[in-house]
């Protein structure tokens, strides 16, 4: 049984970490990793992953909605390097473009291999999604 002294420090450090939590619920960084988490949990208790990112409640006007090709290079142009189908499919759902179907992996690969935009490049060990028109990074530093 722990001590009183190592009890109050675990309360303080649950504390720190609802604090933390709370002022990081906002963030899009955040939502990824909770739902890479909650994907990887899923997977080891033999459940078929959900990838719903929680998005904002205010809707874009017609003239801000992005397209899924569009919010995809939004996404690879700021992380300015190669992302995986589900980093990218992550990205998008979090700018508010919805993926359909009842494989959203399957469906955001279709729609990124037939845009004319993007290419599957071998990244890190995997394959990942990057833009016609620039070149892979690190790609001049072999």
């Amino acid at each position: 049984m722990a001590s009183d002294q190592t009890t109050g420090t675990i309360l303080v450090l649950e504390q720190l970490i609802a604090q933390h939590r709370q002022r990081l619920e906002g963030n899009p960084d955040f939502k990824a990793i909770q739902t890479l988490e909650r994907t990887v949990k899923e997977l080891k208790n033999g459940v078929t992953p959900r990838f719903e990112l929680e998005t904002t409640s205010a809707k874009p006007s017609l003239v801000d909605r992005l397209t899924q090709p569009a919010a995809a290079r939004k996404a690879l142009k700021e992380r300015a390097e190669p992302m995986t189908t589900l980093e990218l499919l992550m990205a998008v759902e979090a700018r508010g473009v919805k993926v359909g179907g009842n494989d959203k992996l399957r469906n955001i690969a279709s729609v990124l291999s037939a845009h004319e935009d993007f290419k599957s490049v071998a990244w890190k060990d995997t394959t990942a999604w990057w833009l016609k028109d620039r070149p892979v990074p690190g790609e001049g530093d072999k």
